[in-house]
């Protein structure tokens, strides 16, 4: 369900919508191959490049609540 949230934000044009929809359903299910990757694709259209490469390697840091790119989706930053 989170899944097609994420992919329906991005189709709409809201990145950084389905980017913490995508982390949400990565905190339930931290093996979902596709939504790591769709953390990454998205993080690329936002211009996240190093949050892009850490998504294609899995790595659960970047889930975490106090985590650069947690704090960077939910306060707005650019």
């Amino acid at each position: 369900m989170r899944y097609n949230l994420a992919t329906a934000l991005a189709e709409a044009g809201d990145p950084r919508a389905a980017a913490m929809q995508t982390i949400l359903l990565l905190r339930q299910t931290p093996d979902n191959a596709d939504a790591w990757h769709h953390l990454a694709t998205t993080m690329r259209s936002l211009d996240r490049p190093a949050d892009a490469a850490a998504a294609l390697r899995h790595e659960p840091e970047c889930l975490r609540d106090d985590s650069a790119l947690w704090v960077w989706l939910t306060k707005g930053g650019n």
